[in-house]
This record gives C-alpha cells, structure tokens and sequence, in this order.
C-alpha cells in the first residue's frame, strides 16, 4: 500500500464508521458534473481529492511529500433557512455537518501520513437541491522505499595492451 492510498482509506474508514448520517463516500472523479451519466448519487455524502503533492529529496529510505486533501460535503438543502419556518433548524444543522466532519478527521495520522490539519472550508457551489462544501486538510505523505541492491555479472572486458 502507498501513501495515497492509506490516506484515502483512513478518511474513508473514519467517515462512515464514525458518521451516522454520511451515506456514501468515492475518490472524487467528477460524479456530479455528469449526474445524468452516472447513477442516482445518495445523499449527504463526501468525495475526497488528494492535491498533487510535491516530494522533497529523498532522505534515507523516505521520502516525504507535503500535500492538501481535500473533501467535498454534498448535502441536501432543500429546506429553508428563514428565521420561523419549519425547517430552520434542519436547514442550519448543514454547519454542523461540516464542523462534525472537521471535528472527527483533525488529527487522524498513520506510518503513511501525518496527521491531518484543516487548513480551510468554504461553500464551493450549489447544485440541484444540494450545497457542497469543500474542507482541506494539510498533511504530509510519507513514502517508504525499499533498498535495492542490483547485482552485476562479472565484466567480460579483457585488459587492453597500449
């Protein structure tokens, strides 16, 4: 396993054992933009996007990779927010999804990463009936490399007389 992948696996894990009311989570790969291609998507839930990452030189059998991940709360906001209606607080419980979430990730880490510090959250877009909100969180990739030892053969050049 790399450090990627343990990173999506950690987040994935923690979300849906941890968060009753996620129902789904994918690597993020444009679900949305083409809904009408792809089946019924559930809702609320959260794709992750790991930022390209820049390594650093590598220093003995690591090398170490600062990188930001990101993660898309899609949630249903068809209720309204207005002060007395119905729905006012089922409608301001979507902050509190974005805190839980923040809440339940800061500080996960493994041999594979460091732990994880939000950086940043924000509202990214509205789709039908739906709010996203994008959540980053900083870390830094590790990535262990194997010492490899490549034996020669013996040389076949021959002494060469001058």
């Amino acid at each position: 396993m790399g450090p990627h992948r343990a990173l999506y696996e950690a987040i994935r894990d923690r979300l849906l054992t941890e968060v009753s009311w996620i129902k789904w989570t994918d690597l993020q790969k444009g679900q949305f933009k083409q809904i009408k291609e792809n089946y019924p998507l559930p809702l609320p839930c959260v794709l992750v996007e790991i930022q390209p990452t820049k390594w650093e030189a590598l220093q003995s059998n690591r090398q170490n990779g600062p990188t930001t991940v990101s993660l898309y709360l899609h949630l249903d906001h068809s209720a309204d927010s207005l002060s007395g209606t119905e729905a006012e607080d089922e409608s301001i419980e979507l902050l509190d999804h974005m805190d839980e979430i923040f809440q339940k990730l800061t500080g996960i880490s493994s041999n594979y990463f460091q732990r994880l510090t939000r950086i940043e959250d924000r509202i990214v877009g509205y789709g039908d009936r739906m709010v996203i909100y994008r959540i980053d969180f900083q870390t830094m990739l590790y990535d262990h490399i194997e010492e490899k030892t490549i034996k020669l053969p013996p040389s076949k050049i021959n002494s060469i007389i001058l």
